[in-house]
């Protein structure tokens, strides 16, 4: 034997390139049924092996096999050299040993576990299979090798079960809720829900890439050109992820970040499981609706599904499930699907296999139930199955029996996807979206494949039989999963309401309410509801400000009056939670009202003397103090506003921070009352120099020293026309509604403290410079801030009533508490608009009318129920200072109860030939107060152009005498309605229809019919509605069915109707019949009856024959 730091006398592979076998070579499959693809890594007959882990087995130089433990592997090279092997790889060749190991330490110190030595896999391209069985057979045998087989090739686990139907989106059941469907709405109804967060791996053997119902990322590996492959992988997509775009089908995990796929032809499937996890993060998922061929224990059978009989998962195979336990071990989420070989997987032909306890890859391995919610029959099953969905009747992309989009692969869609090929994607979307959730609600966190199986296994819909023979666990139930991951489930908590009380004061208001409303469902709508004088409530929308502030104002009030006033609140949760806050109240105070001016007595010029002219100018009547401090004066019990004067520069007022004039106008600020500021030095020029602490966070403005100011976004009115020309500094002015504000007037250069803030009832806006600086500063204030501003404190005066008109409902009504309109208009705006009204004479009540947009406004008269009469009108206030008021007309409505029609029986019909009568009774009565117009028609009832059919298999495309082997289901003697609205029932039922058989074979026409032959038309002799077409003749077909409209004689039954022909069909036995072989069709038209008669038919390729008509 060589030693080790040598290669003299080493065994060379010569490698030899792909292109050397001519185009069309192809060689035999490995057992499984599928032919060899000509090109890619499966082209070539394959071993793939691994070295036992004792050891780290590394190749050198394409033929020197070593490892650290410095053994001599010349054996193994010499069995390799005589083998015939014309090519040697890693197995996991796309993937570097360094990457595979930090995968291999990641995962083993994430589990706990040791994890196989994926560097230790090789492959060996063989002549043939025959030469690879012997290798694989030689390999094994050897103490150095843990594991060598044959590479087998993937195969598809799709099972073709239900017909196709003609709708998409609405029959996705598999969707629906626990006991038919995995109850996607839940998911759906969560943040994130939809699979937000989360992204998807298909991992395949081909897709419609560009399929116009996908957002698919292919991300190489080899893409099949087999349409059954590119079939199952578009439909297994686009279970998963199909975009909600209101066409086509809709995936259950359709906001998944993103939905990728992944080939394995190019490099095999083991490397590929490693390529996938390279493109997801921890916790995202992979789907893989494939597996392997295999073979059954002895005394069992696939009889459904024979061409798959003994199909096993791709973890069947050694280096499948060492690659897919490195990833699951690493976070990642495997969803694989059982196969469709009825296989027992317990079975000890298996040898433990799929025993957890010997055996466990980390995959979620997916089964699949039948209609009914039993084991599919082609399903495998035993306790290695975490989890089942769907199997047949499967709604997705892909195939075109449903809709072809006129030969266009890119707009196909089934309606008959089945197979645990189709129960995988369903269980992975469901995951994905279970996943997406769980990050959501635990700050990124994931959960990992074991949480998952053991989640799966423990909630969910059971399957309905058999779990003691044929266990396949649970299908997943959304709404009880999301229940079990906890931190979520529905919001019941109500919304939270925060609002600081107006005091009593001599204010007259309006009063502006402020609250902040926080909820986790967010907040749907905020009222502010208030009364006056222990009157009725008045209910007022609050607007949103924005940090879940909301506002509203009370209107203004007289000296007083008491106000009691409280604030309601729900929830956008599904169903909504309603809040109602403590009841406040506050007293408007009888005594003067009057303007504070606070000026500076420092200044050259105060400006108080302009600031009075421009008050009184606006017409403001109060009382007007202008003071240099706040000494003696009480704010809140007799003053409608302060305005705080700057002065001039240098002389600038300052207020001291922390002062009690400081606190004072905070103080008042707070309680609702209006305070307007010239200028940031009053109170902020420079941090930490004047009185910011309290009203920072008043106004939101923070004070800056010189040069760092800045007011690009303020937006108000310009100060035009001054006369001071100061280039740097613009002017603003704003003001918050028509209800009134507090501003903040500064400098708006960018080198002074500026700012603009809105918060509730507060903004802060800018103006030119030192106002009493200005030469025109008189003429500026009157005609400028006058109309802008002082119009707020009730100044400019509205004394014009609102215009308000009441839609009566006329003097009968039909219904119970009514709904009424009013529309109600002022100059001012509208306050409130309140309904009043009594029932029966009674109590007057009241209650606010809720705006409708532009002048509308609608109510309800709650209690006026049926035999009482109801008076009302409806009161308007508008938002003037004066709150001026008008009510509308009045009036008078009495609730009458409706008529209501009872009759007997709920539903009648006759059947008459024609020139006969029939004579249905049917009793009607009016037990309502409302007179009743009625009357009875009889129309002839024509069929639908669509109905729905009873299907358990897909049309089977049988060739000529193929018997169709499925298991077949006995229709239901009744049933219906239909989509049409139609029902049927046999003739030997209780309440059938009497039917006697009317021999014609005697005296009817014989038909000359051949094989799949169709003759006619015949004359029925009358019209006849059929699928809303009347019709008059029909054709008759050998294979035992009318058609009234094709030629053609199909001679496999199909659904009635379908989109080919032949369409219009009646068909009593529709079958493979040969008339040529034995018997013969009559025809014969008698009065009002036509029948046709199939007498000792011939069944095609057999003995035996059929009479019906």
């Amino acid at each position: 034997m060589s030693d080790l730091n040598s290669c003299t006398g080493r065994w060379r592979l010569a490698l030899l390139a792909l292109a050397t076998l001519s185009p069309g070579f192809v060689l035999a499959s490995t057992g499984d049924g599928l032919a060899r693809p000509e090109s890619g890594y499966y082209a070539d007959v394959r071993v793939h092996f691994a070295f036992d882990d004792m050891a780290a087995v590394r190749l050198f130089d394409g033929n020197d096999f070593r490892s650290e433990m410095k053994w001599e592997y010349a054996e193994i090279e010499t069995l390799l050299a005589n083998s015939g092997a014309t090519a040697l790889d890693r197995l996991f060749f796309e993937h570097s040993p360094e990457s595979l190991e930090l995968l291999k330490k990641n995962g083993e110190a994430r589990r706990g576990i040791t994890l196989p030595d994926l560097n230790n896999w090789y492959t060996v391209v063989m002549p043939n299979e025959d030469s690879a069985r012997e290798l694989a057979s030689q390999l094994s045998s050897s103490p150095f090798i843990r594991y060598a087989a044959l590479t087998p090739i993937p195969v598809p686990n799709a099972v073709d079960i239900s017909p196709t139907t003609p709708n998409y989106m609405s029959f996705q059941d598999y969707q629906d809720a626990a006991g038919y469907g995995v109850g996607i709405a839940s998911a759906w109804a969560e943040t994130n829900g939809t699979g937000v967060g989360v992204s998807i791996m298909h991992h395949e053997g081909g897709w419609v890439t560009d399929h116009e119902d996908t957002d698919m990322v292919y991300t190489g590996g080899g893409n099949s050109s087999d349409s059954g492959w590119w079939n199952h992988g578009t439909a297994c997509v686009s279970i998963l992820a199909a975009p909600n775009n209101g066409y086509g089908v809709t995936g259950l995990a359709y906001g998944a970040d993103q939905m990728l796929s992944r080939g394995f032809w190019d490099n095999g499937s083991p490397n590929t499981w490693i390529a996938c996890q390279g493109y997801l993060e921890v916790g995202d998922v992979i789907s893989a609706s494939w597996g392997y061929g295999g073979s059954l224990p002895s005394g069992y059978n696939c009889s459904c599904n024979p061409g798959q009989a003994g199909g096993q998962p791709a973890e069947s195979d050694q280096a499948d499930f060492d690659a897919i336990q490195t990833i699951t071990a690493n976070g990642y989420i495997v969803l694989n699907s059982a196969s469709n070989g009825c296989v027992p997987m317990d079975n000890a032909l298996y040898n433990g296999k799929y025993n957890l306890n010997v055996r466990d890859s980390g995959a979620l391995i997916i089964g699949a139930i039948d209609p009914g919610g039993a084991p599919a029959c082609f399903t495998n099953y035993g306790s290695r199955v975490d989890a089942h969905a769907w199997g047949s009747a499967v709604y997705s992309s892909g195939y075109g029996d449903l809709f072809t989009g006129g030969g266009d692969d890119r707009q196909y869609y089934t309606s008959g996807f089945g197979g645990t090929s189709a129960a995988c994607p369903i269980v992975s979307g469901a995951v994905a979206t279970l996943q997406a959730v769980y990050k959501q609600r635990n700050g990124g966190a994931v959960l990992d494949p074991w949480e998952l199986r053991s989640l799966l296994r423990s909630t969910g819909t059971p399957q309905t039989s058999q779990a003691g023979t044929k266990p396949i666990s649970n299908m997943p139930d959304l709404a009880e999963l999301l229940v079990a991951i906890g931190g979520g489930g529905p919001d019941v908590t109500p919304p939270s309401i925060s609002h600081t009380p107006i005091v009593s004061s001599g204010f007259t208001g309006p009063f502006p309410v402020s609250t902040t409303i926080t909820d986790p469902s967010g907040v749907n709508s905020v009222v502010l509801h208030y009364s006056v004088n222990g009157g009725g409530y008045n209910a007022l929308g609050m607007a949103a400000q924005g940090g879940n502030v909301w506002l509203a104002s009370i209107p203004a009030q007289t000296a007083g009056n008491s106000v009691d006033y409280y604030i309601t609140a729900s929830d956008g949760a599904a169903p909504p939670n309603a809040a109602t806050s403590p009841t406040w109240s506050f007293t408007v105070l009888s005594s003067s009202s009057g303007i504070v001016l606070l000026t500076p007595s420092t200044s050259a010029k105060s400006s108080g003397s302009e600031w009075q002219a421009a008050l009184t100018s606006a017409g403001y009547s109060g009382t007007i103090m202008n003071v240099d401090d706040l000494s003696g004066i009480v704010l809140g019990s007799n003053v409608d506003a302060v305005i705080v004067l700057l002065g001039i520069y240098s002389n600038n007022f300052v207020l001291p921070a922390g002062s009690s004039m400081a606190s004072e106008l905070a103080d008042f600020i707070n309680s609702g009352g209006n305070v307007y500021m010239e200028g940031g030095d009053c109170w902020a020029y420079d941090p930490g120099s004047s009185g910011g602490a309290d009203f920072n966070s008043l106004f939101g403005v923070t004070g800056l020293a010189d040069g760092s100011g800045d007011l690009s976004t303020a937006n108000g009115q310009g100060l035009l026309g001054g006369s001071y020309a100061y280039t740097g500094e613009n002017a603003w002015i704003d003001r918050l509604g028509a209800a009134g504000a507090t501003l903040l007037f500064t400098n708006s250069a960018a080198g002074y403290n500026c700012g603009y803030y809105q918060n509730g009832a507060r903004t802060t806006a800018c103006t030119s410079f030192e106002l009493a600086g200005l030469a025109n500063f008189d003429t500026i204030v009157q005609t400028l801030f006058g109309p802008a501003l002082f119009d707020v404190l009730g100044a400019a005066s509205d004394t014009t009533p609102p215009t308000v008109a009441l839609n009566c409902l006329g003097t009968e009504w039909y219904a119970e508490n009514p709904q009424v309109s009013a529309t109600a208009s002022d100059a001012s705006g509208i306050a409130s608009v309140t309904l009043r009204w009594q029932i029966n004479g009674g109590p007057q009540q009241s209650a606010a009318m809720t705006p409708q947009g532009g002048d509308n406004y609608s109510g309800t008269l709650a209690g006026a129920s049926f035999g009482s009469s109801v008076s009302y009108v409806v009161d308007a206030v508008d938002a003037s200072a004066n709150s001026n008021s008008a009510t509308s007309n009045s009036c008078g409505t009495t609730i009458v109860a409706p008529a209501n029609l009872v009759y007997s029986p709920s539903s009648a019909s006759g059947e008459a030939l024609p020139g006969a009568s029939d004579a249905v009774p049917v009793s009607l009565q009016n037990t309502g107060g409302q007179s009743l117009d009625w009357n009875v028609s009889v129309t002839q009832d024509p069929f639908p152009s669509v109905a729905h059919s009873t299907r358990i298999h897909a049309p089977a495309r049988l060739s000529k005498g193929q018997q169709d082997t499925r298991p077949g289901q006995r229709p239901s003697n009744s049933g219906g309605p239909d989509a049409g609205g139609y029902s049927w029932i046999d003739s030997d039922e209780v309440g059938g229809p009497a039917v006697s058989f009317n021999d014609i074979s005697s005296t009817g026409t014989p038909v000359s019919l051949s094989d799949d032959q169709l003759a006619g038309p015949y004359s029925l002799g009358f019209s006849m509605e059929y699928y809303g077409t009347s019709y008059s003749e029909v054709y008759v077909c050998s294979n035992g069915f009318l058609s009234f409209s094709s030629t053609t004689a199909g001679y496999v039954n199909q659904l009635i109707p379908d989109g080919a022909n032949p369409d219009g069909v009646i068909a009593p036995f529709w079958d493979d019949l040969n008339p040529a072989s034995g018997g013969t069709v009559y025809v014969q038209q008698v009065g009002a009856t036509f029948v046709a008669q199939w007498s000792a038919v011939d069944h095609y390729g057999n003995s035996d024959n059929y009479t019906f008509q």
